[in-house]
């Protein structure tokens, strides 16, 4: 990737994506939105994509205030 830079640095469009879920599934729901708050989410994370994007398109905080 040294070959490459984004421009602009930071993302032209900050798009927030959902997950669907089987109805009247509480436990499966759960299960999920208890590893998206965990460290195993962002352990992941940084595992598969820290090389490819820049931190700033890692961090919610460059969407969620502009």
């Amino acid at each position: 990737m040294q070959n490459f830079a984004l421009i602009p640095e930071l993302p032209l469009t900050c798009e927030f994506y959902g997950l669907a879920l089987p109805d009247n599934d509480p436990e499966w729901q759960t299960m999920v939105n208890q590893y998206l708050i965990s460290d195993g989410e962002e352990e992941i994370d940084q595992k598969w994509f820290a090389d490819i994007y820049p931190d700033t398109l890692n961090q919610a905080d460059t969407c969620l205030n502009q």
